[in-house]
């Protein structure tokens, strides 16, 4: 039999990503979204974790995972709205791929990546552009984000509607829990 380090690397390389890059436009008004699907198409099971260079700005969901085998997955990719200046420089996900061990399964995927990553990776550079025209106006420097407004008030007491003698309590405070 080979080198299993050989033979992991073989399989990691199977995997599948949709995209190779991703270009958002910079908005002080909403969030941008994005997807990409990640497909394994061996009999391994597959762990995953998602890093980005710009960490309160540019995220995925989910960040680690695990993918099955013969399956796939959807990523989301999200560019966050800005919330002061933008500096527009290219940045990049990394997409990090292991091959879980059959008595890690069990394990969270963020977990075995602190704890037991796996000795053998590939790891995929997603690049990440920004458009040089930013949607929106930018907060005035140095002035707050607006206060939110204040809560109503309770409705008045004599408003609310009275209780039948017949209602039970608990059967209302489990309904949608």
């Amino acid at each position: 039999m080979g080198d299993p380090s050989i033979e992991e690397k073989e399989l990691l390389d199977k995997i599948i990503l949709t995209k190779d890059s991703f270009k958002f436009k910079p908005s002080y008004n909403e969030d941008r979204l994005d997807k990409f699907r990640m497909t394994n198409p061996t009999d391994a099971l597959i762990s995953f974790k998602i890093k980005s260079t710009r960490l309160k700005q540019l995220g995925s969901k989910p960040s680690y995972g695990t993918l099955k085998p013969k399956r796939g997955l959807y990523v989301t990719v999200k560019f966050y709205k800005l919330t002061g200046e933008f500096d527009g420089n290219a940045d990049h996900l990394t997409v990090y791929l292991g091959i879980l061990p059959k008595d890690k399964e069990n394990m969270k995927p963020s977990q075995f990546w602190r704890t037991a990553a796996p000795a053998t990776t590939r790891r995929v550079v997603i690049n990440v552009e920004y458009d040089p025209a930013i949607e929106g106006v930018p907060p005035a420097a140095g002035a707050e984000a607006p206060a939110p407004a204040p809560a109503a008030p309770p409705p008045p007491a004599e408003g609310a509607p009275e209780k039948k003698e017949d209602e039970g309590e608990d059967e209302e405070g489990e309904e949608g829990e």
